[in-house]
């Protein structure tokens, strides 16, 4: 009687590790590559971010020519790189646009 609960008990074992094994691989044609959609923030809400966290009046924070920078006191900012603080930056937008 012994042989059996053990032979039965040590199948079932089998059977549940072979079921968590399968059910807990990935399935690869389920996963999908996530690209965040591009968004575009106004250069005025820019400038009055960089004014306030840099602690400079708005008037110093320059958008050069070609729009793809900013300059402040002599100091370089990529546009793309600002927006991605902007974007990033929740407690000031709680703080300062609300």
């Amino acid at each position: 009687m012994k042989k059996i609960f053990n032979y039965i008990l040590g199948i079932s074992l089998f059977c549940f590790v072979l079921s968590a094994a399968v059910s807990c691989s990935k399935n690869s044609s389920e996963l999908e590559s996530v690209n965040p959609t591009p968004v575009k923030v106004e250069n005025s809400r820019l400038v009055k971010f960089l004014s306030i966290t840099l602690g400079v009046d708005s008037s110093e924070v320059i958008l050069n020519k070609n729009q793809d920078s900013f300059s402040v006191r002599d100091r370089n900012y990529s546009v793309d790189e600002i927006t991605k603080l902007y974007l990033s930056s929740n407690e000031y937008r709680a703080k300062y646009e609300n």
